[in-house]
């Protein structure tokens, strides 16, 4: 947590989600490496563990919240609560699957299955470029850096969503609405 504003500012703000998601996992699968090998003989194996996934799934969360945003701009809120509801989904699938294999095998044989979804995960971020349209390929180049500084996802522009009278879930459920001024009020 107290890297985060750092890592924003140097990363996150500069480079396009991909890049923080992808080394996001690979800063969780050091740590799930750490806590599974060095975990039977030392504790400071899941102390890594625990400090290097935090940091790891805080980076990807944010990052991939980031991309996401820029699918529906107008629809934040029900965008957010797919993602958090998918994620929930694949969080309590992984505590069901990661019950069994430490049932069956232990803690080696838990964490190394932990191990194997992690690799998995970065093979498919890796699979498909920053800037594919499709689900593999690096079409569009191998630059991480953004191409839109103003943009969330660094590919498209957010447009104003308040323009003539339009108003989006956010902004009706925050109350900034002003009929007046056909827009937002200024904070």
């Amino acid at each position: 947590m107290l890297c985060s504003p750092a890592y924003a500012r140097l990363v996150t703000n500069r480079y396009v989600p991909h890049l923080s998601v992808l080394l996001g996992l690979s800063c969780s699968l050091l740590g799930i490496c750490f806590g599974t090998y060095i975990g039977p003989l030392s504790v400071s194996g899941p102390v890594l563990q625990a400090l290097l996934m935090d940091f790891g799934t805080q980076i990807a969360q944010i990052a991939n919240r980031s991309s996401i945003y820029a699918v529906e701009p107008k629809r934040r809120n029900g965008v957010n609560t797919a993602f958090m509801v998918a994620t929930f989904c694949g969080q309590l699938t992984g505590t069901a699957a990661g019950n069994h294999f430490y049932t069956a095998k232990g803690w080696i044989g838990s964490g190394s299955a932990s191990v194997g979804f992690m690799s998995v995960s970065i093979l498919a971020i890796i699979a498909g470029g920053p800037w594919e349209d499709r689900w593999v390929g690096w079409r569009g180049g191998w630059s991480m850096t953004k191409k839109d500084k103003n943009s969330a996802d660094g590919r498209t522009s957010e447009q104003a969503m308040h323009r003539h009278g339009v108003m989006d879930e956010e902004t009706r459920a925050s109350g900034e609405w002003n009929p007046g001024t056909r827009g937002c009020r200024k904070a």
